[in-house]
């Protein structure tokens, strides 16, 4: 009896001590280790560092960054078992001094890092087959962990990705056929369909699960309820990049109509002219966006371009067929495996100073004007570090008219662009005088250009010194708040929230009215 008593308990206890996670330091935690005491460096660019968080402990990964960051070699430095740190070779002695700078390199995002919420959310994470093994432990979970249904869900919506183009990353090199990377104009399978639309319906199950057990829990994009829709929308917008309208139309109906994601889709839209192009970047600023356009037909007249899928080669062509924005490169071009990012290198016959026009820069890396090649690799270059914007003004004026426009918007080049840049610039060659165009994010690289005008910002090529904010941009903020603008807050009490960071994006938009009167003494 004693025995069977011991077992009992043992087998309750299991999960708690299988699923705990508090032993693992954080990701910050480990960076600070590393970077205190190593550093990496090499000549090669192709090599990076990556940290992964695996079942038994975090990992320092070297990894191959052209070929879907594959391991070149890897090294347990912390240890499950022991919960300790383990010495590294084959690293050089790190500098104190420089720990901060490298830890916000690695913390802030971008190429050489993975998501910090992932890490923070998802038990393995930051390699190429975490998606995989979260589903093959925690598939049969049964228990109620907030954090585990997220991160679950997130490992289900990944890894459905692995039956298409790896478009959230990774590569497989294992013998299933329908796990075989498409080529990037390649349609999938009615097969491969079934099973994205097998995982994607299972991560949606399991954000249900996480929404009904925990409708406060706050993900990256707002309540577990926000992130039931998100997903249900990725679900719509994978179906629709497969040229799957059954299946696309399914996820769309799911959707119930909701006061909240009517109101944020409302925010953006209403915002904007007549026949605009509307460039996005995340999941809150685009999902209600096309929901609200396909399902409920409000403002459809505005083209939304989702920023990342710009970088989808089967996103783009889609976009091309579709006519609903003009730009001048070819499937052919944007589909070339080159085409993916190009790197700044000097010439001789062109001078640092020298700039390019934007639309000459497009030209030269859609015909790889300054391409490089070896045995094994080709890449695109471009020779400027700035590129200019031509506008006409007397064009300009049908879409914007107020003081203080010029006719050009200049451009800083980064030392790397990216696909999604390179056909961004593409649209704003072919659409500045024509229609107009709004971010709902600050692009960095037209700086000064961008005007707010509620929630979103109007590209303008305003001249050198021109008052900002413009008394142009206020009145269109001012109209806003007045007749369109629908508060809709992350403590609202809805049954889907936003995340709270939209909050300050709206308190934002008020403090830029109120500071102007406050100027003028009223």
């Amino acid at each position: 009896m004693k025995k069977w008593f011991l077992m009992c308990i043992i087998s309750l206890l299991l999960p708690v001590v299988f699923f705990a996670q508090a032993a693992f330091p954080s990701y910050p935690d480990v960076l600070n280790k590393f970077f205190n005491e190593y550093s990496f460096e090499t000549e090669d660019y192709t090599q990076g560092l990556l940290f992964a968080k695996r079942k038994d402990g975090w990992y320092a990964d070297v990894v191959d960054r052209m070929k879907s960051d594959s391991i070149l070699s890897e090294q347990l430095f912390w240890s499950a078992a022991t919960g300790k740190y383990q010495p590294l070779k084959y690293m050089t002695e790190g500098d104190p001094e420089k720990v901060e700078e490298k830890m916000d390199e690695y913390l802030s995002g971008g190429s050489i890092s993975f998501n910090y919420y992932g890490y923070e959310r998802c038990r393995y994470y930051g390699y190429n087959n975490w998606a995989e093994d979260m589903i093959n432990d925690f598939r049969n979970y049964t228990g109620t962990e907030d954090t585990l249904l997220e991160g679950l869900g997130r490992a289900y919506s990944s890894f459905a990705s692995n039956y298409l183009w790896y478009h959230q990353g990774g590569t497989y090199y294992g013998n299933d056929p329908l796990r075989q990377p498409l080529g990037m104009l390649e349609m999938p399978s009615q097969e491969r369909i079934l099973k994205v639309k097998l995982y994607i319906d299972s991560a949606i199950m399991v954000y249900k699960k996480l929404a009904e057990l925990h409708p406060r829990y706050q993900a990256m994009v707002g309540n577990s309820a926000m992130k039931v829709f998100n997903e249900t929308m990725h679900g719509y917008m994978m179906m629709k990049m497969c040229r799957n309208d059954l299946y696309a139309g399914g996820y769309l109906s799911q959707v119930a109509p909701d006061q909240t994601i009517l109101a944020i889709a409302k925010n953006y839209l209403s915002a904007c002219a007549p026949n605009a192009i509307l460039f996005t970047y995340g999941d809150n600023d685009t999902y209600p966006l096309l929901y609200a356009q396909e399902s409920q037909k409000y403002r459809r007249d505005v083209t939304v371009i989702n920023i990342s899928l710009l970088g989808l080669v089967p996103w783009v062509k889609g976009l091309k067929e579709s006519k609903k924005v003009v730009f001048s490169t070819t499937p052919e071009q944007f589909g070339r495996k080159e085409f993916e990012y190009a790197r700044y290198e000097q010439r001789m016959n062109w001078p640092e100073s020298k700039q390019a026009t934007l639309a000459e820069l497009v030209k030269m890396l859609q015909l790889g004007t300054y391409r490089e090649t070896g045995e094994d690799f080709s890449y695109l270059t471009y020779p400027a570090k700035e590129a200019v914007l031509a506008v006409n003004p007397a064009l300009f004026a049908k879409v914007e008219k107020q003081p203080g426009i010029g006719n050009s918007i200049v451009i800083n080049l980064d030392n790397y662009l990216f696909s999604s840049e390179i056909l961004l610039f593409d649209i704003l060659v072919n659409n500045i005088n024509t229609r107009p165009v709004y971010f709902t994010y600050k692009e960095a690289k037209l700086g000064r250009h961008l005007q707010r005008e509620g929630l979103i910002f109007h590209v303008v090529p305003l001249k050198e010194g021109a008052e900002q904010p413009t008394a142009a941009a206020v009145q269109h903020t001012e109209n806003y708040l007045a007749k369109e603008f629908i508060p809709t807050f992350s403590f609202s009490n809805t049954s889907i929230t936003l995340a709270n960071d939209f909050d300050a994006a709206i308190m934002e938009v008020y403090y830029l009215v109120a500071a102007q009167h406050q100027e003028k003494g009223r």
